[in-house]
């Protein structure tokens, strides 16, 4: 089961597994060959996969155990070699992560399990210095469907403007952080009625989209959001399915990008469909689907704006071309 994938350049990309597995492939966009496995690597403890961050080229970072972090770097014999990154174990494991470039500075960012946000300072070569711990733990959650206590994990994050992050989690806030700081400038449910939490998010200009499992057939998995400083405004929600009669209707990971002025976001659900979205002033529109494979959960993606292809992994591994 394939729960992260990330582009390391135009032509290679790595899939990190809930077995502990981490597989590099490469792809030929022009002869529109099926990816070609390069090599595999295992975490050393061989904890499942929950985190896969891209540094650069030849540099990745990943989610280890609950209280660690592994930098794997290429040498010279073209090889990935891991790095132990510890923090305290009370954090639990991570789930998301972004790098971000603030005011001549690198940082990592890293959602963990037990609701906080980590801030990393990234020197020279990808060297990461713990800076600051934010909760972001809600003071009301969801009323989460399978406890009575939510899950607390920090699924979505992504960057905005001014140095301010956006992140989602399974209790179903919605935040506004402010880097290097930590300071919340905002917090909501993104559906006061949801039962089940963010899965994960995107920010494309001002606009933020936020993916999750519906439940019921008055909930939505698809729900669009307008960001301005210290509030995030509803705007617009769908649901993305082919079968009604589905009780559960999960929506796994998102992607947006650009095309001829126009913006669209790619969402992967259970039902093993990629779907395609435009929005646009506050409204969302479906544009029909492409079956990946009927998979539980959904598949992974990420999107790569060189090559404009999507990569998918969820059992098989698939590359998908944006028109």
């Amino acid at each position: 089961m394939a729960q992260q994938v990330r582009w390391l350049d135009e032509q290679r990309f790595i899939v990190g597994r809930w077995d502990g597995s981490i597989s590099l492939f490469e792809v030929s966009i022009a002869s529109k060959e099926p990816p070609r496995l390069i090599t595999a690597m295992t975490t050393p403890s061989g904890e499942g996969v929950q985190m896969l961050v891209t540094a650069d080229a030849n540099t990745f970072v990943s989610s280890a155990r609950q209280d660690s972090l592994l930098i794997w770097r290429k040498d010279f014999g073209g090889q990935f070699l891991p790095e132990l990154v510890s923090y305290p174990g009370h954090h639990g494991v991570a789930v998301s992560g972004r790098f971000v470039e603030y005011e001549d500075q690198r940082y990592l960012i890293t959602g963990h399990e037990q609701g906080d946000l980590l801030i990393w300072s990234v020197d020279g070569d990808t060297q990461l210095s713990l800076l600051r711990v934010v909760d972001l733990r809600m003071p009301v959650a969801i009323d989460y469907l399978h406890d009575e206590q939510p899950l607390r994990h920090i699924r979505g994050l992504a960057v905005w403007k001014d140095g301010i992050i956006v992140a989602g989690g399974e209790d179903g806030g919605l935040h506004q952080v402010q880097l290097v700081d930590g300071a919340i400038l905002s917090q909501r449910l993104f559906n006061p009625k949801a039962r089940l939490g963010v899965n994960d998010l995107a920010v494309h200009g001002d606009n933020l989209l936020v993916v999750n499992c519906a439940v019921g057939q008055q909930d939505r998995n698809v729900w669009l959001y307008r960001l301005s400083h210290n509030q995030i405004q509803n705007r617009d929600s769908a649901n993305l399915l082919l079968d009604p009669n589905i009780g559960r209707i999960f929506a796994f990971d998102i992607a947006t990008y650009e095309q001829q002025g126009d913006s669209f976001a790619l969402v992967t659900t259970k039902e093993g469909l990629i779907w395609r979205l435009r929005f646009a002033d506050g409204q969302l529109y479906p544009l029909g689907n492409l079956p990946l494979g009927r998979f539980h959960y959904g598949n992974a993606i990420d999107y790569n704006e060189r090559s404009r292809s999507v990569a998918a992994a969820g059992i098989s591994v698939r590359l998908v071309a944006i028109d």
